[in-house]
């Protein structure tokens, strides 16, 4: 349950970096300037943003869960 629970929150907040990007009025510049802000503040790459975008986009937050294998790594720690 808890591992659960945790998974959930993982998603929530991958969702709240990307959810910037998500408007749909946002041309390619702009896209490109919020990516690398995001990049900045959060310290992850811009490929990993990409990933989480693609995910959520294809999956919905689900898609934003880490793996089981990903999850395992992170529990272990």
């Amino acid at each position: 349950m808890r591992d659960s629970r945790k998974l959930d929150e993982i998603a929530s907040q991958r969702f709240q970096l990307i959810a910037p990007l998500l408007s749909g009025d946002l041309d390619t510049a702009r896209a490109t300037e919020v990516k690398k802000q995001i990049c900045k503040q959060s310290g992850l790459s811009e490929r990993t943003i990409r990933r989480y975008l693609g995910s959520y986009r294809e999956r919905g937050l689900e898609g934003l869960k880490p793996s089981r294998k990903q999850a395992g790594l992170m529990f272990a720690a």
